[in-house]
């Protein structure tokens, strides 16, 4: 259940990841965790993962290890950004489109 963070925002549309540029600060080698193996612009650093871990905590206000629709609704209305994008965020993050985030 993907929940309404602007009541006129149209449906996200699927993004085509293959389409997607990294800014050009950024460095594909400073995302790659093994040598020898292709950079992933998705990979990690455990510094990383140990402060989203933290926001996901905050965020997982019921502690029940998940970011409902509710707690994510609550938590990304205070960005700022717009309901829109925040729809399409939303669609990309929920991959298994039960309304609520694990991780």
């Amino acid at each position: 259940v993907q929940p309404s963070f602007d009541a006129v925002a149209p449906a996200p549309q699927p993004v085509d990841v293959n389409k997607c540029e990294l800014p050009a600060h950024m460095n594909l080698q400073e995302f790659t965790a093994t040598p020898g193996v292709a950079p992933s612009p998705w990979s990690v650093t455990s510094e990383d993962r140990t402060k989203y871990e933290s926001l996901f905590s905050v965020a997982d206000v019921n502690k029940d290890e998940f970011v409902d629709d509710a707690e994510a609704r609550a938590w990304f209305t205070k960005s700022g950004l717009a309901g829109e994008l925040l729809s399409k965020i939303w669609f990309l993050s929920d991959v298994d489109e039960d309304g609520k985030l694990n991780h």
